[in-house]
């Protein structure tokens, strides 16, 4: 997942609705918002104009921490002939200077996820699924499973969640449009024929409450089997 940052928010959620156009699970947040929201989940983070933000050093360096190495892009609006950049670069992964296109940025993030043997952007595989952004469909080992778009990125957030369960509010804000957010109940109806569609093509559910009930996570085959014996 990419977490993009910019001061305000705006081109932070811009970007992200752009990569999630793609098919990429991205988010978009203010420098606040960012370090409540990071996790292992984000193996990427892209920073927009990181001379805006205070204590940018610090707060990168948290980042880092909090998601456990994710490769980190600072994206500076100073360029090599104006003022001083104040941040050192070291702070970064990768320095872009200038304005760049969205189709220019993807190319860095994917050589720079490879040049750190991170999962290649777009690819979204665990347990036998294969969600990845280049497949039509979703596949299990052989077996595709069509679904839509939204399908899909549920499946890929919870792919990239695993084995952490997620609550309805949290698919809700990863999977769904921020300008077109159905109702909470939306992701329950979702997550329902995700399972009808799989379970025609595979026999069993993909997607299970936790033990708790609070949050929806991956069924592996043997989670499935014990939920089978306990209701004989």
């Amino acid at each position: 997942m990419i977490l993009f940052v910019d001061k305000t928010g705006r081109r932070a959620k811009t970007a992200a609705q752009i990569f999630n156009f793609m098919g990429i699970l991205a988010t978009g947040a203010t420098p606040s918002a960012a370090q409540s929201e990071i996790s292992n989940r984000y193996n990427t983070i892209v920073i927009f104009s990181p001379e805006d933000i205070t204590a940018a050093d610090e707060f990168i360096s948290n980042l880092k921490r909090l998601s456990l190495g994710a490769v980190i892009i600072a994206v500076s609006d100073v360029n090599h002939n104006e003022g001083i950049f104040t941040i050192p670069s070291p702070s970064f992964d990768l320095l872009i200077r200038g304005e760049i296109s969205s189709s220019e940025l993807y190319a860095k993030i994917a050589e720079l996820r490879k040049n750190y043997e991170k999962p290649p952007l777009g690819e979204y595989k665990l347990m036998g699924l294969d969600a990845s952004v280049s497949n039509k469909s979703l596949l299990y080992f052989d077996t595709p499973i069509a679904l839509t778009k939204t399908e899909l990125m549920i499946t890929r957030l919870l792919i990239k969640s695993y084995p952490n369960p997620l609550q309805a509010k949290d698919i809700l804000k990863g999977a769904f449009k921020p300008d077109k957010l159905p109702l909470l109940s939306n992701v329950r109806t979702h997550v329902s024929i995700i399972n009808k569609k799989f379970k025609g093509s595979v026999g069993r559910n993909l997607i299970s409450l936790s033990d708790d009930r609070l949050g929806y996570v991956l069924a592996t085959p043997e989670q499935m089997n014990e939920k089978k014996l306990l209701t004989v």
